[in-house]
């Protein structure tokens, strides 16, 4: 780690890890990369399937706009100020999040309104196709770049803040299930068994008790897939 110049404490040091944003982004991929075929896929019959879907949907918006919050508010003017030569990367970054934020806050609404009449569906997959098409773009901009940077000019407290923010945010009955989908997408097996030795050892044991099965329930009548054992 090497002292960087602009703002920050004296002596402070910095340079930090940044591996994990790839298991969040493996996340986002597969989740939005499935959602406009889930939708249509969803037989506009079956209320309970489209209430799952419905609440699927807003729990990956919602993460994703979360995700971002988190990114804005910790990161971009640190980078700025650390590293000026960043400056248009982060301009960049900072603009794809509000385009993508318009998206979200969008399709929030039509997910409600085909909850309500699920025979209106095209629309709702349509808008998540696009989604998708912008993230991806974006999601592959943010590790071809601003990632770097961070890993040179932020601390490794300043950048795991952002998810220790995400970890409080969700709901206590929804974090081993969570874990489970992030375990399941990691783009490699050396950062699955990366995050999962960096797991506390109680965390460990509910997963093993509890949260496997619970989201291999919820993936299988998500997707009507069945994973392998």
């Amino acid at each position: 780690m090497t002292q960087a110049a602009g703002t920050g404490n004296p002596g402070q040091q910095y340079g930090c890890r940044t591996e994990d944003l790839f298991m969040i982004h493996a996340l986002y991929r597969d989740a939005f990369g499935r959602a406009p075929g889930l939708v249509q896929r969803t037989d506009p019959g079956d209320a309970a399937k489209v209430n799952r879907v419905a609440d699927h949907l807003h729990e990956i918006l919602g993460a994703l706009r979360s995700h971002h919050m988190h990114e804005d508010t910790l990161f971009w003017d640190k980078i700025e100020q650390r590293e000026p030569e960043s400056g248009e990367d982060v301009a960049r970054m900072r603009e794809q999040h509000r385009d993508i934020e318009r998206r979200i806050a969008g399709l929030l609404d039509m997910a409600e309104a085909w909850r309500t009449d699920p025979r209106q569906k095209d629309a709702l997959a349509e808008g998540l196709k696009r989604l998708e098409e912008k993230l991806l773009l974006h999601l592959d901009d943010e590790e071809r770049t601003v990632r770097l940077a961070a890993s040179r000019v932020l601390t490794q407290e300043e950048w795991s803040k952002a998810g220790e923010l995400g970890r409080r945010e969700m709901p206590k009955d929804r974090q081993l299930v969570q874990l489970g989908y992030i375990l399941h997408c990691a783009p490699s097996e050396e950062l699955r068994q990366g995050l999962w030795h960096k797991l506390p050892m109680p965390v460990r044991l509910a997963y093993r008790a509890m949260g496997r099965r619970a989201f291999r329930r919820e993936w299988e009548a998500l997707y009507g897939e069945k994973l392998p054992k």
